[in-house]
Order: structure tokens, then C-alpha cells, then sequence
């Protein structure tokens, strides 16, 4: 064998500079959820609950109860080895976005890295990454509708759609992502100014067709399954709205839509809300401005209608479905539209006004991975203050009469947002709030396999909750037999 034959090809290592670049990008923003120490409420629950199959079944999910099941089995458990699966999951969302250029028609030079970088380093995905075991399977979701949709726009109809119902059976939120990198990819078609309207619109009808039916298929996938099993415990989540509550659910999207662009208490500041604004409005300016001032009015208007749909996009389906749950998670395209928002503002300036896009990527880069630690932060907080709470209240029960008989715990009170620490939908909840993960927390400081009270055993706590003063209150914990009431404030 010559020496030749066992050295790479010299372009090898440049042709995966993208993707290096790109992962380096999100290990800085994500290198807090790249090492142990942090819990969600859910991931309590699944630490010392075997995971019920059934239930993502039931949500139109058997992707990702295969690939839960698979990964236990292989002792890679989503949960314990979350750390694990948070490298695994940052390196396919690096190469998601380089397939977000591939299917744009986007050429991988550093600008437009730095720009795609934003599609995933998007605080909305700080929810995700809250849980130990949810970014692997947003990942996998996410690799294969854009991967996907890369295969659509290279010719490859079959494989693709194929791609993109396999994702729909692991995290359905890819639809809106798909919708919306069709959108934009509409307005960069037009803002390149090399070929018409028309054209663009005939270049982007297969992937939109691909995508309607990938959607009809899972949609199938999912009844068939609820007929056989049972409807999901999301209830109304998982229903589609009525006609009549169309007026109300209008003026509620008028909310939601400034969450995306940014006017929000936690994943936001104002600052960053106003340069979003600013963005979004230099954007759509130098976008249209270059295509009329080259006579192209009607790929200016195709343009700007493609930003504004992009928008819409990136609440999609939510839009549709009977309980409006504008959870940062379900938000995730926000990151795909600004970085579309960026590469159409590069697409539009030239020569040295390049910059400008550059820059703004830059900033946008350094606020999203700000805010990205900075919850990170505040769940370790949070998890260190909850941990210390549940060993007082396991000492203050340990200490009176019948504790060795004690099977169950029932905790009434304690708000789901703890002072001093943002909070909203999944983002930072205390442990000790949500009832699946209540006394899990107390087996976390305890070698008693503690378990959850029935419903009457609850009723009859909230019930002496209420004639007693709240916890820290020496009357705050009692034990009634096998039943151990806990009073928090």
C-alpha cells in the first residue's frame, strides 16, 4: 500500500470546516447542558419511573419510542446519558444547518456559516435543552425534515417526503420549521435576482407538495394509532380548532407573534427585541430595494410576501389547534427564520456593506448563547435550592412518629416559578410544582422508594393544607399512616 493510500485527501478536513465551525459554534453556546448536574421536573420522573411506550404512541410519536427503547437498550439511557446524546445532538444540528444551506441554495462560505449558526443557538431552544433526554430526539427530528428537504430540492421527491414523515414521527415541531425554510427560501430565491418570480415559485412547488404530504401521512400514522390506543393526554393540544373560536385565537396570535421577534421577560430583552426589529426592517428594505432598483417589482413583492409567510411559519400548525400553547419549544423555527432573515440581508448587500449582515450575526450570536447560559445558570440554581428544600422536609419527617411506616408523600402548594429565577412554560419550573416529579425529588435525598399519593390521599391533604400554617411551620409536615402531607407556601 503506498503512503499516498493511507493519508486523507488534502481537501478532506476543508471540506468539513463548515460543519467544525459550525459544531464549535453551538458546543460555546450549549457547553453548560455538555456536562452533568442539571434536571427538569419530566427528567426526575424518568429516572426512577420506567417511560411508557405507550404515551408517545399516543402523541403520533412512534419515532421516537423506537429510538427511546433502542437507546435504553443499549444502555444509553435518554436520560442518564443525557450529557452523552447533547454531543450527538449538536452534531446533528451542525449538519441540519448545513443541509438549511444546501436546500437554499446557499454556499457554505464563512458569512453564511456564521449566519445558519443563529438557527440553532436560538434561545427558544433553551426549553429543549432544559431536559436531559428531549435535544437528542429534537435533533434527530430536525436532521431528517431538512435533510429532507435538501433531498426534495435535489430531485430526490421520494426520499425526501420519506425523510420528512420519518421526522414527523419524532417531534412534529419540524413542520413548522419545513414551512418556514420554504418561505425564506422563496425570498432568497427572488433577492439573488436571477430568475423570476415564476421560476422561484416552480423551483419550491415540489418541496411544498412534499411536505403537505409528509404532513397528510403522519397525520394518518397518528389516528391510526389513537384508534388502536387511545387518544393523547395533551387533550385539546392535539385537536384542531373550531370555526367559532376563530376570532379569539386571531387576537391571542397578535401576542405570540411579538414573543417572536423577541418581546418576551425571559428568553428576550428589550434591547434585543429592538435590534430584531431593526433587522427584520433593514432586511426587508435593502431586500426590496435592490430588486426594484433592478426593475424586478414583482420579485420584490415575492420577496417581502416570503418574509412575512416566514413569520407566520414559525407558528404554523399552532395556529390551527384547539388550545393555542405558544411554548418556546414549539417556537423553534424562530431560529431558522432569523437566520434566513440574515442570509437574505447578505443576499441584498454588496461589497464592503457585507458587514452589516456579518455583524448583526455576530450580536445575534453573542445575545442568543447570553441568554442559553443564563438559564443554564438558573436551573442549576434552581436544582441546588430544590435539592436543599427536599433534605429539610425528608429531616423534618424523619423526625416524627411513623416515619418508618410512611409509603407515600402528598405535597400541596409551591408555586411553579421560584423568586429570583425566570420562569415560563418548561423553562426553569420547580421540581416540587409539578405533581409527576414531587416525590421524585424527595427520592433524589432519600434511599425510600417514596411514591406518589392517590387522589383522595391529595384531597385529604389539601384539605388539612388549608386549616394550618404553611411550611416552614412546625405544623407544615404531618404523617396520617402510610401517608406522609407536606404543606409548602
Amino acid at each position: 500500500m503506498t503512503p499516498a493510500a493511507d493519508t486523507p485527501a488534502a481537501a478532506s478536513w476543508p471540506a468539513r470546516a463548515p460543519w467544525l465551525a459550525l459544531l464549535g459554534i453551538l458546543v460555546v453556546a450549549w457547553s453548560p447542558k455538555l456536562v452533568p448536574g442539571f434536571f427538569a421536573p419530566d427528567d426526575l420522573a424518568f429516572m426512577h419511573v420506567p417511560v411508557d411506550p405507550g404515551a408517545m404512541l399516543r402523541q403520533g410519536r412512534p419515532g421516537q419510542a423506537a429510538l427511546y427503547l433502542v437507546l435504553e437498550a443499549l444502555g444509553v439511557h435518554p436520560v442518564h446519558a443525557g450529557t452523552l446524546l447533547n454531543w450527538v445532538a449538536l452534531g446533528l444540528l451542525a449538519w441540519a444547518a448545513l443541509q438549511l444551506l444546501r436546500a437554499w441554495d446557499v454556499r457554505p462560505t464563512p458569512l453564511s456559516v456564521l449566519c445558519v449558526a443563529v438557527a440553532f443557538v436560538h434561545p427558544n431552544l433553551a426549553e429543549i435543552f432544559t431536559f436531559r433526554f428531549v435535544p437528542v430526539f429534537f435533533a434527530v427530528a430536525t436532521a431528517l425534515a431538512i435533510g429532507g428537504l435538501a433531498r426534495v430540492r435535489a430531485g430526490a421527491a421520494v426520499t425526501g417526503g420519506l425523510l420528512m414523515v420519518a421526522s414527523f414521527t419524532v417531534y412534529q415541531v419540524t413542520l413548522n420549521t419545513l414551512l418556514t425554510a420554504i418561505a425564506l427560501g422563496v425570498a432568497l430565491g427572488c433577492v439573488r435576482g436571477d430568475a423570476s418570480a415564476r421560476t422561484v415559485l416552480r423551483g419550491w412547488a415540489r418541496p411544498a407538495v412534499a411536505v403537505g404530504l409528509a404532513s397528510a401521512g403522519a397525520l394518518v400514522i397518528q389516528r391510526l394509532i389513537q384508534a388502536f390506543l387511545g387518544p393523547s393526554l395533551q387533550g385539546a393540544r392535539g385537536q384542531f380548532l373550531s370555526l367559532d373560536a376563530v376570532p379569539t385565537r386571531t387576537r391571542a396570535l397578535g401576542l405570540v407573534f411579538r414573543r417572536v421577534l423577541g418581546d418576551e421577560r425571559v428568553l428576550s430583552t428589550p434591547t434585543l427585541y429592538v435590534l430584531q426589529l431593526a433587522l427584520l426592517a433593514v432586511a426587508l428594505t435593502a431586500a426590496v430595494v435592490s430588486l426594484v432598483r433592478r426593475r424586478r417589482a414583482p420579485e420584490a413583492g415575492l420577496a417581502f410576501g416570503g418574509i412575512a409567510l416566514g413569520l407566520g411559519a414559525v407558528v404554523g400548525i399552532l395556529a390551527l389547534l384547539a388550545e393555542l400553547y405558544p411554548a418556546p419549544r414549539v417556537l423553534a423555527a424562530a431560529g431558522p427564520f432569523w437566520a434566513g432573515v440574515l442570509l437574505i440581508a447578505a443576499e441584498a448587500f454588496r461589497g464592503r456593506w457585507r458587514a452589516v449582515p456579518a455583524a448583526a450575526a455576530t450580536v445575534l450570536l453573542l445575545a442568543y448563547a447570553g441568554i442559553d447560559h443564563r438559564v443554564a445558570s438558573d436551573q442549576v440554581r434552581l436544582n441546588t435550592r430544590e435539592l436543599a428544600l427536599a433534605s429539610r422536609i425528608v429531616s423534618r419527617l424523619e423526625a416524627l412518629p411513623g416515619w418508618a411506616g410512611v409509603e407515600r408523600v402528598a405535597i400541596v402548594g409551591q408555586p411553579r416559578a421560584v423568586p429570583g429565577i425566570p420562569q415560563e412554560f418548561d423553562v426553569n419550573p420547580a421540581a416540587l410544582s409539578v405533581p409527576w416529579s414531587r416525590v421524585m425529588l424527595l427520592r433524589e435525598v432519600t434511599d425510600r422508594p417514596l411514591q406518589m399519593p392517590s387522589r383522595p390521599e391529595l384531597e385529604l391533604a389539601e384539605r388539612r393544607c388549608a386549616s394550618v400554617e404553611r411550611w416552614p411551620s412546625p405544623e407544615a409536615v404531618a404523617i396520617d399512616g402510610a401517608l406522609a402531607i407536606v404543606c409548602l407556601r
